[in-house]
Formats: structure tokens, C-alpha cells, sequence
């Protein structure tokens, strides 16, 4: 069994090369229309990439976390934003549309092919109607809303005015709410620095009707096609999107490597290569590279151990998946900025490689998941103060 699954991951890492000159042939596209390009998408559809969660039960791969993070991450060497949104296809494919049941997966996996978006926060209101709800809510950061098939938000059933509260546990019911992507207005409000071309406009759902079944409780499989451990990890959405992080690092090392023998910094009689600066600045980058990439397979490991051993994760272990992932995507950004003045006037370029990895990078560094904040959301738990990080609490 794990060789078949070897075999399949290889595969996959192979047609991910193979696909290299058409990314990058795109990625200007990407760039300039702020969303993945058309010729990119179809790609990677057609390969399959966005189906490495999807359980195989639904057409998908199922693959192991690892295995996973290995793709993703191979896409995002060679264009983050590529590689992010086949992560996020797999985040909302997994702990999201893992929430839902048979009869709303059997309506949206009639072809084995869906791809979801969506966005998390903040919950909109879910007002209780005649076989379902009306739903209005608007989120920002939906990556990859514009090619996706069904656009999943966050909802609480409301009780009147105020949110309806389960007496047994005193929390709100707070679901997971599915749609039609025809029935989400998308606003264009994605303008930055890096990851242009991930599309991350807000959506916004006005007065939409949402079947019950088109809901999910927030942190329960709602299918027994979701019964592989590892997705009770809900911690694994965030390291999906770390996974990208570290690609992004490893592919401006190597830009400097491949630079290095061939340039000659102005006003100096010694190649980039034989530059001793460059060469310990180059070898840390790769040293912190290593260590994010370790640091975060080695604690998924330990997650999707301890789930399958007790069903469940702990609040330690998802501490230290936190923590691995907000190490990974710091330490990635060192390793940017310490390869970047190496490279000299070639990483100040618009359209060299090297500056939009350092884009990329610092913009990868600020999403909420796993940006400096999180450190203290861990810290306020070490110091035995409640947490402000609701993902500890799935």
C-alpha cells in the first residue's frame, strides 16, 4: 500500500515538473490580473492537483499529509501563487467540505472533480426558513473563488436577534455554509504587494437560500468518506498554506545558486560564487529552509499519530503544530531577506524571479494563520491565559 501510494506521489511530483514551462510562461498573467491564470488552472485541473485531500472514496487522492505538503510545496517553487491555491483547494476540500453529508457531497462530486473556496471569517447570520436558511455574510481572502466550483462560508443559527446556543456545551451553532459559486457575488478587492495572482477577493452572500444539508457542523465529519484521521487535523489547513512558505524560500536559494557562477557584482573583480558573503548567506538561507521544512512535516507526523491512535488531537500537539507553522513561515522570510542582497541589483528588478519571491514571502508572512500574533496565541496558553485563537478549539 505504501509503495502504490510512493508511485502516485512521484507522479504527481513529475507531471508538477512537467507543467514548470507552462506556469511560468503564465505567471505575468497571474501577476497582472490578480488571479490564476486560465491556461494555469485547466493545467492543474486536468492533472488533478486540486484532488490530493479529496478522499478517493470521492474520486480524490487521499494522500497523506506529507505527501501532500511535498506537492504543494514542489508548485510553489515555482510560482507561489500557483502553489497556494492548489493549498487552499485543499484546505476547504478537506476540513471544509469533510463537514458536509452525503447528500450535499453526492450533488457537488457528480464529475470527481469539485474544487471549493471560500472564507472563514467572519461568520455571517443563518436565519432558520422552510428546509433550510437565508444566509448574508461577507468575507474577505477567498483564494481561488474565481475557478472554484461551490464557495463555502461560516454561519450561526440564529435564534431571533441572537445567536441559537447549544445548552449542553453554552456555544453558539456555528455551521459551515456551502453555495454555488453562481450564488456568491465575488468584489475586486485583491491589490497587493505579493501573491497577486491567488485571486483572494472578498465574496459576499446577500439573502442566499442554503439547503440544511448544505451545512455542516464546524470540526464534525459529516460523511464516512472522511473517516481517515487525518482529517479531524484542522491544524492542517494552516499548514497547508505554510507549505507554500517554504517552497517559495527554497526557490530563491536556488535562484541564487543558478545567479551566482554567472554574475559579477558591478565594481568587483570576483563572481557572486567566489564572494564569501554571499556564500555564508546562501548556505545559513538553505540551513533555515531545512529546518522550517522539518519542523513542520515532523509535527504534522506527530498530529496525524496521535489522531489515529485516540481519534482525536490534543491541545499540546495542536500547540506544536502551531508553533511549527508559525516558525516555518518566519524563518522562510529570514531566509529570503538574508539570499535577496546577496543577488545584489538583480533581486531590485521588477520581473526577476527574486523580487516577487521577496514579495511573496513577506506577504505569505502576514496571513493570520500564522503570522507573529499566532506566537502569542500559543503564549497566552503556556501562560495558562484563555487563547484569542479559535482554531484551538476544533
Amino acid at each position: 500500500m505504501a509503495h502504490s501510494e510512493d508511485r502516485v506521489v512521484n507522479d504527481l511530483l513529475a507531471k508538477v515538473r512537467e507543467l514548470r514551462p507552462l506556469i511560468e510562461a503564465n505567471i505575468e498573467e497571474n501577476e497582472r490580473e490578480r488571479r490564476l491564470a486560465p491556461a494555469i488552472f485547466e493545467a492543474l485541473r486536468d492533472a488533478r492537483l486540486f484532488q490530493l485531500a479529496i478522499p478517493k472514496a470521492l474520486g480524490g487522492f487521499e494522500l497523506d499529509p506529507v505527501s501532500m505538503y511535498k506537492v504543494i510545496e514542489e508548485l510553489a517553487r515555482i510560482d507561489g501563487a500557483t502553489g497556494w491555491c492548489v493549498a487552499i483547494a485543499q484546505s476547504w476540500g478537506s476540513i471544509g467540505l469533510g463537514t458536509l453529508g452525503e447528500k450535499a457531497l453526492g450533488e457537488i462530486f457528480p464529475d470527481r472533480g469539485a474544487i471549493a473556496a471560500g472564507a472563514f471569517n467572519p461568520p455571517g447570520a443563518l436565519i432558520p426558513v422552510e428546509g433550510g436558511f437565508r444566509f448574508s455574510n461577507r468575507g474577505a481572502f477567498a483564494s481561488g473563488c474565481q475557478h472554484a466550483k461551490v464557495q463555502l462560508m461560516t454561519g450561526l443559527v440564529m435564534d431571533g436577534n441572537e445567536p441559537k446556543v447549544d445548552p449542553a456545551t453554552g456555544a453558539p451553532d456555528m455551521r459551515l455554509v456551502m453555495m454555488p459559486s453562481a450564488d456568491v457575488i465575488i468584489h475586486d478587492t485583491w491589490d497587493t504587494m505579493g501573491m497577486r495572482g491567488t485571486g483572494s477577493h472578498d465574496i459576499e452572500a446577500r439573502d442566499v437560500f442554503v439547503p440544511e444539508h448544505h451545512t455542516g457542523q464546524m470540526g464534525a465529519a459529516g460523511s464516512a468518506a472522511y473517516a481517515n484521521p487525518m482529517y479531524k487535523i484542522f491544524m492542517m489547513a494552516v499548514h497547508f498554506e505554510t507549505v507554500v512558505s517554504i517552497g517559495v524560500a527554497q526557490a530563491a536559494v536556488d535562484y541564487v545558486l543558478e545567479l551566482a557562477p554567472r554574475k559579477t557584482p558591478a565594481m568587483t573583480a570576483n563572481s557572486l560564487r567566489d564572494r564569501a558573503t554571499a556564500q555564508a548567506q546562501v548556505a545559513e538561507a538553505q540551513a533555515i529552509v531545512n529546518a522550517a521544512r522539518a519542523t513542520l512535516y515532523s509535527s504534522i507526523t506527530e498530529g496525524l499519530d496521535e489522531a489515529t491512535r485516540t481519534g482525536a488531537v490534543s491541545l499540546p500537539t495542536k500547540l506544536t503544530m502551531q508553533l511549527a507553522a508559525c516558525f516555518a513561515a518566519d524563518q522562510c522570510a529570514r531566509a529570503v531577506q538574508l539570499v535577496w542582497p546577496a543577488s545584489g541589483t538583480s533581486g531590485i528588478k521588477t520581473g526577476s524571479p527574486l523580487h516577487r519571491y521577496f514579495r511573496d514571502i513577506n506577504t505569505l508572512s502576514q496571513h493570520a494563520s500564522k503570522s507573529l500574533p499566532r506566537y502569542e496565541s500559543v503564549g497566552r496558553i503556556m501562560f495558562g491565559v484563555e487563547s484569542d485563537w479559535p482554531i484551538f478549539a476544533l
